[in-house]
């Protein structure tokens, strides 16, 4: 009996020495400092915002579109370094990359502003939601938070709506304009511009050269630089773009030899060049889906 009681002790005994060895053993640990933002990505982003901190008509579209052209490839090598990490970083990554003229491009901003908002930066939740309406709008597709004004040939418009998807609860969630919100800033915007100058496909082509092609299958909306572009499929498998001036710019577009080519006419010759170039850019894949898309319209 006294053995039992003896071992029993000493168990006791020994697994309270190791306990208290163990504590006493635990270093303090130091959390490890949280990331820095990157400086280029700060200062490509204030290039971008620089470049639109004068009254938007008095923009040099063809000076500033090559500009926006050369920061998405800086900041796309950023992205391929690893060099973004805070929500900061991510927002004005995103709108940069709001500032382009491909479907592509705003999808990746959207991207990058969802991890914005992962990452806890007020500024992510309204920039995912402007960049979503830019995607579906890019595509030919309603957008659905009303983010987006442009101009078509009526004038200042927020284009294919769907205004009902979306709750205004759920508009303020995101940082978005309510509904009666959206309708005022339409109309500052549609009070302070001038009235457009319609024109027609038809109306487009009066030249000889071009009366026998037909251009009335669409349209779908491409917004370039500052000015949203009606876009028409010929039957020659060309485009037709329109703007609504004053005054009215065409572009026609063609593949020949499996190269883009665009050439535009009349309206603000800056926003012509921007749209011109970002057509030439664009792949015969992609001229060929703008075609069914039109298509899809027309239905």
């Amino acid at each position: 009996m006294k053995t039992a009681v003896g071992w029993i002790g000493l168990a006791i005994w020994l697994s309270g020495a190791l306990c208290s060895g163990a504590v006493a053993a635990q270093p303090p640990k130091t959390l490890p400092a949280a990331p820095a933002s990157d400086p280029d990505m700060k200062r490509i982003y204030d290039a971008d915002q620089a470049d639109r901190s004068v009254d938007i008509a008095k923009i040099d579209w063809a000076v500033v579109g090559p500009r926006d052209a050369a920061r998405h490839v800086e900041v796309r090598q950023l992205l391929a370094e690893g060099r973004l990490h805070t929500g900061a970083d991510f927002v004005e990554a995103a709108l940069v990359f709001q500032h382009s003229t491909t479907s592509d491009d705003f999808l990746l901003a959207h991207t990058l502003a969802v991890i914005a908002t992962k990452k806890g930066d007020p500024g992510g939740p309204w920039i995912a939601a402007a960049t979503l309406d830019r995607y579906l709008q890019s595509i030919g597709q309603k957008q659905i938070y009303g983010t987006q004004m442009s101009t078509d040939l009526n004038g200042w418009t927020r284009g294919a709506y769907d205004s009902g998807l979306i709750s205004d609860a759920l508009r303020k969630e995101l940082g978005v304009p309510d509904l009666a919100g959206q309708a005022r800033q339409l109309e500052e915007r549609q009070a302070s511009g001038a009235p457009p100058v319609v024109v027609t496909p038809a109306e487009a082509l009066q030249s000889p050269v071009k009366a026998d092609i037909k251009c009335e299958t669409g349209p779908v909306m491409r917004v370039f630089g500052r000015t949203s572009w009606q876009v028409f499929s010929c039957d020659n498998g060309g485009l037709l773009a329109l703007d609504s001036g004053p005054p009215p710019g065409t572009i026609f577009v063609t593949v020949i030899g499996g190269k883009v080519v665009a050439g535009g006419q009349g309206g603000d010759d800056a926003e012509v060049k921007v749209a011109t170039a970002a057509f030439e850019a664009m792949t015969e894949a992609q001229i060929a889906d703008i075609i069914a898309q039109t298509r899809q319209v027309s239905r």
